[in-house]
């Protein structure tokens, strides 16, 4: 059975690997869609870097499964200010991001 890998921040501790299978990672894919409550014709943005799990399900496939547009926006230093101007000049309808750890 061929397997795929991703990391994955448990609610408390280090991050971790986690191993899927063909069968088990769409699953991601179909829940991230419903519990963002994307919709064909919205303009999504998520904040996490590659890598992670929430990456590649929150940028990629989600919304490509839900015909989403994905606002990509790069950043050297995180700025409330300056990722609120995006979301208005960008017309993004919705928006996911890791809750902060202790350590952020």
């Amino acid at each position: 059975m061929q397997r795929s890998c991703s990391i994955s921040r448990p609610d408390h501790g280090q991050a971790q690997l986690v191993v899927h299978t063909h069968s088990s990672y769409p699953v991601g894919h179909l829940s991230t869609a419903y519990w963002i409550g994307l919709r064909k014709g919205d303009v999504h943005l998520n904040l996490s870097s590659p890598g992670w799990a929430k990456h590649a399900w929150s940028c990629v496939f989600a919304p490509w499964n839900a015909e989403a547009t994905v606002l990509a926006y790069h950043f050297e230093r995180f700025s409330a200010a300056a990722l609120l101007d995006q979301l208005v000049r960008c017309r993004v309808t919705t928006f996911c991001a890791p809750r902060p750890c202790g350590a952020c």
